[in-house]
């Protein structure tokens, strides 16, 4: 059985008072990335604490192994390392291994900055009352298993710590009722003894408050129930006497599902996150104020939420969120955007003006009817607006007027006169640029490559045409009979309609790329359905039964994709004109941005879109700018190498002074590692010079967007 030893093997970086940084006058909200430049998401916050002026903060740095201990204070521009080590487990056999580093939590109490580890429940000081640097033994462990509803003994990780009047509260998910509430377990701070539970089903979260009380969120007993959360009633909040167990009520929040309670004693008021915006009680007390804006919607209680003085803070994803709260013009400041979050480009937005409020509207491509109504009565609730090519009617939406003209701002429209005019034509009138793309899609037939190989056939013996393929299909059950029992066609269900759906889309948009009146009574157009009908779409298996090397072709396949032009694909687009003598065609769906003419916000809207086209992800500016030709390194599978290659050399090293006895052992695993870099090298390019070779040569070319058939 292993025995799970966890350690942390500090060095000290910096020892003493940790000075406050003055307060600079200006706003103090910042977005704290972290990342290790490689491309990948290696770097994690495990864990946040503040107290009246520090934050501090546990990364792990996946790459090097590494767990640092972190503060930041107002005026900084990133965090400074304090402690940094290996956090690791030892298995009997005293071989280390990768530990679950997110069970580690901070939390403080006054000054002082506790470490709790959910694997051996032990409590270690790491800064001391008078913020001193104080990385110390175990002060403790404690004893934190839950009851379940048969009287089992349960372990959760907790989810919450925090400390209250010498007081320490471990709070955990109780999942054994059918519905998740929250148990909070109180010890001593200086003893760890086990002093009491707090447990309700309708508690929903627990944090500290004053005066020996705490606050709570709740919930009707129905809510949980509810099978929309959108229906379900708003959470309560609650001082919560917990020596007699008694509630007073303070208000709803906003939503169901909101979280993050904190509390500021200077104001007396009580902060919480719904969506993307921090709300207060002010004064303890309703109507519910807004308070600060997030870049995006945080819906889940990942790592708690802490006050650094009037600053909230908040993890998201890798990055730290640090906002200033009831900031005067609040809501005469907001960027209000539609659809976007979760980006690069929207992060870097945010990142580069943390102190601009972003509101995201809830509205979808699919509401065009409300978002038109704003547009043609002069709305100007919505700045940055997105739609679809292939569901709106973007041509119609420039033609008159509701798109802002983006031909005085340089950074954008330098950029976009690089990209591929199939692409932005619909965005251009005379010249002028109304817009920019922001995503671009478009899936048809391929192959998958472990099919065909079984088949053994090669690409070359694939049709070359739709209605030779059609054909194929059709005498696929005859031609191939020893191996269509247990090779399928399609990996899709209901694949007549999806091909036929397909077939028709094609047909129409080669007739809408020529200029043409779209027409069905054509010699093609027969051709065509009489080559599909003549399939018998009974015989096929059903999707479940169908994996890469049990269907042969994929009606889902992306063709916009660079990355999907290789022998080594899993699937690989077929590019088939419709018959002989037409082009063929790759219909674009592209998601288009543009700035409500209406805004009074231009500025912040215009650097908005900016952001977007000066981050484009890798595979969209392959897409979108046809000189783009740099292949696109693997920077994991480099980083991998890198690691392996560091090996090498340490062992080459060690080979020079170690005894006789140790050389077999260390010249395995040098070989071992060179062995390895030998097979991850063939994944260190994500796109090779071949790839796209063959994209430009198969693909671009091809390339058509048919807005002016959105609503068809």
């Amino acid at each position: 059985m292993k025995k799970i030893i966890r350690s942390y093997l500090f060095i000290l970086l910096a020892i003493g008072m940790l000075c406050t940084s003055a307060l600079a006058s200006e706003n103090q909200s910042i977005n704290l990335r972290y990342e290790s430049g490689t491309g990948e998401e290696d770097m994690e916050i495990i864990s946040v604490a503040a107290n009246d002026d520090t934050v501090y903060l546990l990364v792990f740095d996946e790459r090097e192994m590494k767990m640092s201990f972190e503060y930041w204070q107002a005026g900084m521009e990133k965090s400074e390392v304090l402690l940094i080590g290996n956090a690791y487990r030892l298995d009997d056999d005293q071989e280390t291994s990768l530990m679950a580093t997110n069970t580690s939590k901070l939390f403080s109490a006054g000054k002082a900055i506790y470490l709790f580890d959910d694997e051996d429940k032990s409590v270690r000081m790491l800064v001391d009352a008078n913020g001193n640097l104080t990385p110390n033994d175990m002060i403790f462990q404690i004893d934190d298993m839950i009851e379940g509803k048969d009287g089992e003994q349960i372990d959760e990780y907790a989810q919450r710590i925090f400390t209250q009047d010498g007081v320490l509260y471990v709070c955990k998910y109780d999942r054994s009722n059918n519905r998740t509430s929250q148990v909070c377990i109180m010890y001593g701070l200086e003893t760890g003894e086990r002093i009491d539970v707090i447990r309700a089903s309708d508690i929903k979260g627990i944090y500290p408050y004053r005066d020996g009380k705490l606050l709570t969120l709740t919930v009707d007993g129905d809510a949980d129930d509810a099978q929309d959360p959108s229906e379900a009633t708003p959470y309560l909040l609650n001082i919560f006497d917990p020596v007699s167990f008694e509630s007073t009520r303070i208000g709803e929040t906003k939503a169901f599902g909101d979280h993050n309670v904190v509390y500021r004693e200077e104001n007396n008021s009580a902060y919480f996150i719904s969506g993307g915006a921090v709300y207060s009680f002010p004064n303890m007390q309703e109507p519910l104020k807004l308070s600060a804006y997030l870049p995006m919607e945080i819906w889940f209680e990942w790592i708690p939420a802490s006050l650094c003085g009037d600053l909230f803070v908040v993890v998201e994803g890798q990055t730290l969120y640090v906002r200033e709260l009831d900031q005067p013009d609040l809501q005469g400041n907001v960027l209000t955007v539609m659809g976007e979050q979760y980006s690069n480009a929207h992060m870097a937005y945010s990142q580069k003006h943390p102190d601009q409020g972003i509101a995201i509207s809830a509205l979808t491509c699919a509401d065009f009817q409300q978002i038109a109504n704003a547009l043609i009565n002069g709305d100007d609730s919505l700045d940055v607006i997105m739609l679809d090519t292939q569901v709106n009617p973007i041509t119609r939406v420039i033609d008159k007027g509701y798109a802002a003209d983006l031909s005085g701002y340089p950074e954008i429209t330098d950029i976009v006169m690089q990209m591929d005019p199939v692409i932005t034509d619909v965005l251009m009138r005379d010249g002028t640029l109304y817009g920019i793309p922001i995503d671009v899609q478009g899936s048809g037939l391929g192959y998958r490559t472990a099919a065909l190989k079984r088949l053994g056939l090669s690409p070359d013996d694939l049709p070359k045409t739709y209605l030779e393929f059609l054909a194929f299909a059709a005498n696929y059950q005859m031609d191939y009979e020893d191996k269509a029992d247990s090779i399928n066609l399609f990996a899709e269900e209901d694949v007549e309609n999806l091909l036929f759906r397909e077939l028709l889309d094609n047909y129409i948009a080669v007739q809408a790329r020529a200029g043409e009146e779209i027409r069905f009574d054509t010699l093609l157009f027969r051709k065509l359905i009489a080559a599909f009908e003549a399939i018998d779409f009974a015989g096929f298996v059903p999707h479940s039964q169908n994996s890469g090397e049990n269907a042969l072709f994929t009606l889902d396949t992306p063709y916009w994709d660079a990355e999907k032009f290789s022998d080594q694909a899993y699937s690989v687009p077929m590019i088939l004109p419709l018959d002989v003598g037409v082009s063929p065609l790759l219909d674009l769906r592209v998601t288009i941005m543009f700035i409500n003419p209406h805004t009074k916000r231009m500025e912040q809207a215009a650097e908005y879109l900016a952001s977007y086209v000066q981050n484009y992800l890798a595979f969209e500016s392959y897409a979108f700018f046809p000189d783009d030709n740099e292949p696109l390194i693997n920077a994991s599978v480099a980083a991998h190498i890198g690691r392996l290659e560091d090996d090498i050399a340490r062992i080459e090293l060690q080979l020079e002074t170690a005894e006789e006895a140790d050389k077999a052992k260390l010249r395995y695993d040098m070989a071992d590692a060179k062995e390895t870099i030998d097979i991850v090298d063939d994944g260190l390019w994500s796109v090779s010079e071949e790839m796209i070779r063959t994209y430009r040569e198969a693909a671009t070319p091809y390339f058509y967007v048919s807005s002016e058939l959105a609503g068809i």
